[in-house]
């Protein structure tokens, strides 16, 4: 006797006229309470604050949209190499990917992510979350190495110390989860075949990429801050730039741009740079951003983020 499994049985249901209704249903208004969600935080920046106080030249906003590009440009080319499909026409899709992400809930553009290619691509879901784990870790060693060469590059000019960035438990906290960290390697390389599947040689090519891609963007990020405030020095940058790293890796934390505002202005008098001033740059930074957010996400919810051409 054949048991009808849960998949088939969602599969039913979506095929169905309720269910298409039902799916449609939530599919909007999950877009609206994003969309919502969007137009809070566009308030929460101060647009007074913002007007009064804009950036004036105009390459800290062209760095600003290239870095906002970075991050979906480097997932249309390491997942198309993964895949071995051509995946610029899925550009819109990774542009939703890092809206989810930075805007909603930390990995939950991995999900949405997962069910796009799935029905775009026609990939079985087990192959389509192994790759999206595997970018994922590769994409976290890479920006945790380069994290700690930050660390280690303004710890090394002497410019901040570490007991002014972190009290005594938290740094003790830290250094433990660093331990911990290091005695897990030799188990993951144990087990790395069930904890990792790419192959080494593509491996080795995602991770580059992933590299290049952080490098990049931390340098149009110190780029946009210094044409901002050209008076700061550049190890002030280097400083924040580590920041933005380590704040980046901590997982299920919405709205990152307006937490480190935060710890931007937090860290701009131990820096030695005005706090009306960084907050001024790195306000006008999240409002560009979360505005691009907002009209890319309204426009591609409408037009669709594309199917796979035939």
């Amino acid at each position: 006797m054949h048991t009808v499994s849960l998949r088939e049985r969602w599969t039913a249901f979506a095929e169905s006229r309720g269910g298409r209704i039902a799916i449609r249903t939530v599919r909007y208004a999950f877009t609206l309470a994003v969309l919502g969600y969007l137009f809070s935080k566009l308030r929460e920046v101060g647009w007074r604050e913002i007007w009064t106080t804009l950036p004036v030249n105009p390459l800290f906003y062209l760095f600003g949209l290239l870095v906002y590009i970075s991050i979906p440009l480097t997932d249309v080319i390491t997942y198309g190499k993964t895949w071995g499909h051509s995946l610029w026409f899925g550009m819109p899709a990774f542009i939703k990917k890092r809206i989810y992400n930075q805007d909603v809930l930390g990995y939950s553009g991995e999900v949405y992510f997962a069910g796009w290619a799935q029905k775009q691509l026609r990939l079985p879901l087990s192959n389509i979350l192994r790759t999206v784990r595997d970018i994922n870790i590769l994409s976290s060693l890479a920006s945790t190495l380069i994290a700690i060469a930050l660390i280690s590059l303004f710890l090394g000019i002497g410019h901040v110390r570490l007991t002014d960035l972190f009290d005594r438990k938290a740094l003790m906290g830290a250094l433990v989860a660093a331990g911990v960290l290091v005695l897990l390697i030799p188990v993951a390389i144990r087990f790395r075949r069930y904890l990792f599947a790419m192959p080494r040689r593509l491996a080795l090519t995602v991770f580059a990429i992933q590299c290049a891609r952080l490098l990049l963007g931390q340098a149009l990020r110190i780029g946009q801050w210094t044409v901002a405030m050209p008076d700061v020095p550049l190890q002030v940058w280097f400083s924040l730039a580590a920041a933005s790293l380590i704040l980046s890796r901590i997982p299920i934390v919405p709205s990152q741009d307006l937490i480190f505002l935060g710890i931007g202005v937090e860290m701009s008098s131990m820096l030695g740079v005005s706090e009306a001033g960084m907050f001024s740059m790195l306000a006008v930074s999240s409002a560009v951003d979360k505005l691009l957010n907002l009209v890319l996400f309204s426009y591609y919810s409408v037009r669709g983020t594309g199917a796979k051409t035939p």
